[in-house]
C-alpha cells in the first residue's frame, strides 16, 4: 500500500475515480524509490506492472526493431507509463530510466488482479480513466502524424489530397482496417 497521498498527484484520475474508490485503488500501489540512472522498465522486458511518477522525472526511449534508439519527451510527476499492460499484457516497446532520484507508484498484475476480484467496480473505473488516457494520445498521436510526416511523403504536385490519401492509407494499416 502507498504512503503517499496521491490525490495530489493524480487529480484527474481522483475526480474521475472519487473518493471511495480512489481510496480503494490507493490500497493496491506500492510506493517504489528509483535511484537516478536505473531504468524501471527495458525494452522487450515481459510487463508484470505499470506505474505512475510520484516524484522525479524519467526518460522515455523507443528501441526500433533496427535497434536504433529514439528519445521520447521525459515524464514527470503524475505521467501514467505501461498503462496499457492493464488491457494487453505484453513485452515493454519502451526503456525507461530515472533522470533523477524518483518515487513511482506501482500497481503489478496480482495487485490489479485481487483488486478486480475484491472491487470490480474499482477497477473497471481505473481501466475506463486509462482507456479514455489512451484513447486520448492515440488521437493526438494521429494528428501530429498527419501534421508532420503526411506533407513529407508526398510529391508537391499531389498537395493536400496525396497528404490525406498517404495518412489514410496509414491510419488504415495501423489500425487493420483494408482498403
Amino acid at each position: 500500500m502507498t504512503n503517499t497521498d496521491l490525490k495530489p498527484v493524480l487529480p484527474s484520475l481522483h475526480e474521475e475515480m472519487g473518493n471511495i474508490d480512489f481510496a480503494i485503488m490507493q490500497q493496491f500501489i506500492e510506493d517504489t524509490t528509483i535511484a537516478r540512472g536505473e531504468a524501471v522498465i527495458n525494452a522487450g522486458d515481459e510487463m508484470n506492472f505499470a506505474f505512475f511518477i510520484i516524484k522525479g522525472k524519467f526518460a522515455i526511449h523507443l528501441i526500433s526493431d533496427a535497434g536504433e534508439k529514439f528519445e521520447l519527451s521525459p515524464a514527470g510527476p503524475g505521467k501514467w507509463i505501461g498503462q496499457m499492460f492493464f488491457l494487453e499484457p505484453d513485452n515493454s516497446s519502451v526503456t525507461v530510466s530515472a533522470l533523477e532520484d524518483s518515487i513511482i507508484g506501482r500497481m503489478s498484475k496480482d495487485a490489479f488482479d485481487k483488486m478486480s476480484s475484491s472491487y470490480p467496480a474499482t477497477a473497471d473505473k481505473l481501466l475506463q480513466s486509462l482507456s479514455i488516457e489512451l484513447s486520448n494520445r492515440m488521437r493526438k498521436a494521429g494528428k501530429l502524424l498527419f501534421k508532420r510526416f503526411a506533407w513529407d511523403q508526398v510529391d508537391g504536385a499531389e498537395g493536400e489530397d496525396g497528404a490525406k490519401h498517404w495518412f489514410a492509407k496509414v491510419y488504415c494499416e495501423m489500425n487493420g482496417f483494408s482498403g
